[in-house]
């Protein structure tokens, strides 16, 4: 009887809790935002609908709208992770369209005087009933990630057309791209207002971004977690030749494909990017016979390469990068295989005529003895590369036009293949 009881009331409080979830008529379950109102309204409490049950998600949210849900966001994110988000130096500015008996004076002073996230206009006010716009909503989370990570760092990304390295706001705007709570390339419409299904979308996504940052986890209640913590991906392809000194062979019959990923993680106060990759190739070797000029031989050779990178970022356009590299040649002319620490530097290049290409270069050395192995030329112990990286706009995309040179150093005598590609890399 005492279980029969028990199960009655489990059940009771399920069914209560359900109940207690706050649904909206215009946010059907198929909808694109409705995890993310779902959570902003029931897990974060931030935001709320309308007596007729609807959230009315394309109306525009104003500043003191988003001025009391950055509030509460903040106090949640300090109550959930012990950690004090608070300015070092509390202000006292006050607005002369904010009284103190506002609805929204607390949170107004919250977010201008106790956070110092958001501002007001030269003239002392702080128009709340102005629509927030796309520009104002990065710069306030790029601060909040900013004081979280202790300095202003963002890793190399795609930029907006109209969002250029001397706009003030270019470093706000970059950091969302770097959290992928936006995407770069194009226009950024800075100007635009920001919707109320846009306000739940970014302070959902931004929350669960911010949760790993200050090392705590949010309630296992919000629905698509894993939703905004995907591993971005790249996947790339490539056409090129290859020159091998010792043989004097050279071909232009090579192409191959590649897959990346990376994850950025703060270490000791600043940001390192872990880079995983792999990538395959193939080409043809045309070898002439010593004896008999006129006969050649011909075969194909397989190239495979797995690298693990560490890139730690010192400034927005310089990263020096460590870690390992596996490289295999299958052929039946000189195959050989090393593991290899690798290391070298990343470099954001601006230029004349709006060009910043990414060059990265590096070295690979062996970490064991070399082996033996059946190969004329001897065996691989080094590998040199270096890369020119720039984004273009391609179909409404903005993938990487790529330049790769690669040096594989084989044998006493360093013979070198040399290889020269061309490709394109699309970030997922």
């Amino acid at each position: 009887m005492k279980k029969i009881i028990v199960l009655l009331i489990i059940a009771l409080s399920l069914t209560a809790a359900s109940w207690a979830q706050v649904t909206f008529r215009d946010v059907p379950p198929n909808h694109p935002a409705y995890d993310s109102v779902y959570n902003i309204v029931n897990i974060y409490k931030l935001m709320s609908g309308y007596e007729d049950n609807t959230f009315r998600g394309q109306e525009n949210i104003s500043r003191f709208q988003f001025a009391g849900m950055l509030s509460a966001a903040l106090a949640y994110l300090e109550r959930v992770s012990g950690r004090n988000l608070i300015a070092k130096k509390i202000t006292t500015q006050k607005f002369e369209d904010v009284p103190d008996d506002h609805w929204a004076a607390k949170s107004v002073n919250d977010v201008v005087n106790r956070y110092q996230v958001m501002g007001g206009y030269d003239d002392q006010t702080f128009r709340g009933e102005k629509p927030l716009s796309r520009l104002e909503l990065a710069v306030i989370l790029g601060k909040i990630s900013f004081r979280i990570e202790g300095a202003e760092r963002y890793t190399i990304n795609p930029y907006f057309e109209d969002v250029n390295r001397k706009n003030w706001a270019f470093k706000y705007v970059q950091k969302l791209v770097d959290l992928r709570l936006m995407a770069g390339g194009g226009q950024f419409l800075g100007g635009e207002p920001v919707t109320r299904y846009e306000g739940a979308l970014a302070m959902d996504m931004f929350l669960q971004k911010l949760a790993p940052m200050l090392q705590t986890k949010l309630p296992t209640e919000i629905k698509s977690a894993m939703v905004y913590q995907e591993v971005p991906m790249a996947v790339e392809v490539w056409w090129g030749g290859v020159f091998e000194n010792a043989s004097q062979t050279e071909n232009w019959l090579v192409y191959g494909l590649g897959i990346n990923t990376w994850r950025t993680l703060n270490l000791m106060g600043r940001n390192m990017v872990w880079e995983l990759g792999f990538q395959y190739g193939s080409n043809k070797m045309v070898y002439q016979d010593a004896v008999n000029p006129q006969s050649y031989t011909i075969l194909w050779e397989n190239r495979y390469l797995a690298r693990l990178m560490g890139n730690f970022l010192l400034s927005p356009q310089l990263a020096v990068t460590l870690g390992l590299e596996y490289l295999s040649l299958d052929n039946s002319f000189s195959p050989s295989s090393f593991m290899g620490l690798a290391f070298g530097t990343i470099i954001k290049l601006p230029l004349p005529g709006g060009l910043s290409p990414d060059i990265k270069a590096t070295y690979a050395t062996p970490l064991s003895k070399l082996e033996q192995v059946n190969s004329r030329l001897g065996a691989l112990h080094g590998r040199i590369f270096a890369e020119i990286a720039h984004d273009f706009p391609l179909l409404g995309a903005v993938p990487q036009l790529t330049y790769d040179f690669e040096d594989l150093l084989m044998g006493e005598n360093n013979y070198a293949r040399v290889y020269h590609t061309f490709g394109l890399r699309f970030k997922l």
